[in-house]
């Protein structure tokens, strides 16, 4: 059923987020692929009418190299279909259609703070990021962040350091990391490449063209510093 909703996202001119709002109604995926869907409006409008003009045979072939070549290399695939997609991203209007990740996703990441910030900070903004990612690993609160230089890298290793758990998410691609030199942990591993279910997953946000890991850091959290 998966590789249904994934093979109506490469059609162009369908709405992601229309698409992704529907499925995870119940009976949803199913009405799409008639060409029906409860949500009414221009987005729903425009993307029924592509659906219905489409053969998805060729997709989904596609679909389904690209996700055996992935989890050939360890990547694995969670859509607003299954059970694992995180809770929190679930109340976002415009939520992704499905994530990419590496490592584990599991329910105590609903718990989570996203810190994020400028690539320049200040010495005195370093140090109040590393202290609040150090803080709330104490808590046992997940710390979500981007892989960026400067607040997001100091964010990620501060908690790590503290024996906490961190989710990146990229907006590279999550065959891409960047920057290249992004520093490992204490534990000599990178999380953007070995992810563990201590350090957490790394995620890939649908679109490398969109403002993915912004919104999905924003969605999956309970609260954000900055």
């Amino acid at each position: 059923m998966s590789y249904d909703l994934l093979a109506l996202c490469r059609l162009k001119g369908v709405s992601w987020h229309f698409l992704a709002r529907e499925a995870q109604r119940p009976g949803g995926l199913e009405r799409l692929l008639e060409g029906f869907a409860i949500e009414t409006g221009p987005e729903a409008e425009r993307s029924l009418e592509v659906i219905r003009r489409a053969d998805l045979a060729e997709h989904r072939e596609a679909v389904t190299r690209l996700v055996e070549q992935a989890g050939a290399e360890g990547v694995r695939l969670t859509t607003v279909l299954d059970p694992d997609y995180p809770a929190n991203l679930r109340l976002v209007y415009n939520l992704p259609p499905f994530l990419f990740y590496r490592g584990e996703l599991r329910p105590d990441d609903a718990y989570s703070v996203a810190v994020v910030g400028t690539r320049r900070p200040s010495p005195e903004g370093l140090a109040r990021a590393r202290k609040l990612a150090r803080l709330l690993a104490a808590h046992g609160v997940t710390v979500l962040s981007g892989l960026a230089r400067g607040i997001d890298t100091a964010a990620h290793e501060s908690c790590l350091a503290a024996g906490g758990r961190t989710i990146a998410v990229l907006g590279s691609g999550i065959r891409r990391i960047y920057p290249p030199e992004t520093p490992a942990s204490p534990s000599g591993s990178r999380p953007t490449v070995r992810s563990s279910p201590s350090s957490g997953p790394t995620l890939l946000p649908p679109s490398t063209h969109s403002p993915g890991a912004t919104w999905s850091c924003r969605g999956w959290t309970r609260a954000r510093s900055r």
